[in-house]
């Protein structure tokens, strides 16, 4: 028997203003689990679903402006509210440098704002091949292949966004049947998108 929803807000912020709200329903998988068991249910289905949310258009970098090929991210939970709210921050690239740099500093003042002044961003995972980056976050959810994004301006896509979350995006019809069993999980939960700066032309 399936337990309780559980109530999570999605952040996205790319570069200049563009930012992405979004609630997600999901149910926890069986009723009377303990807190610990709650947690590691809801880190590994964050985890699942975060590519929907990723490939939702030609993100941009959230410092720099460049194309985005990873997201970092925050989890916050309130001992007084059901809600879970995860911030994701579109980058360039994980590594050390500028941009991951700024990052931390943006995390550590948000940390030391909600009382966590020891608080260190997590370190992400290293490329199994530095000659292979991660695939842009303006590629095909299903294939991830460079060659199908469309880092043109947001008014001018050129991706098909799946027609029932209305927000993963995919190269073509076959692309999204193949990742049908794998995004069904999230497209089912997921409420409508808000967008807000220059990406709300045509996702609205």
């Amino acid at each position: 028997m399936s337990g309780e929803e559980l109530d999570v807000s999605v952040c996205v912020f790319g570069h200049g203003d563009r930012q992405l709200d979004l609630k997600i329903r999901p149910r926890y998988p069986r009723s009377g689990m303990s807190n610990t068991e709650e947690a590691e249910w809801k880190y590994v289905y964050l985890e699942s679903i975060s590519k929907n949310i990723q490939h939702s258009g030609p993100w941009d970098c959230e410092f720099c402006g460049k194309p985005a090929r990873v997201t970092l991210s925050s989890v916050a939970s309130y001992r007084d509210r059901p809600e879970v709210y995860v911030y994701l921050h579109a980058l360039c690239s994980a590594d050390p440098g500028p941009c991951r740099t700024a990052y931390n500093t943006k995390e550590r003042e948000a940390a030391e704002r909600a009382g966590y002044p020891n608080y260190a961003p997590s370190p992400y995972p290293p490329l199994n091949d530095p000659a292979r980056p991660y695939p842009l976050l303006a590629s095909c959810a299903g294939c991830k292949k460079d060659s199908t994004a469309d880092v043109a301006p947001w008014n001018n896509e050129g991706l098909m966004r799946c027609s029932g979350c209305k927000l993963t995006r995919y190269c073509g019809v076959s692309c999204q049947r193949q990742d049908w069993p794998s995004h069904k999980k999230f497209c089912k939960v997921a409420g409508h998108p808000s967008w807000k700066g220059e990406a709300t032309a045509s996702q609205e």
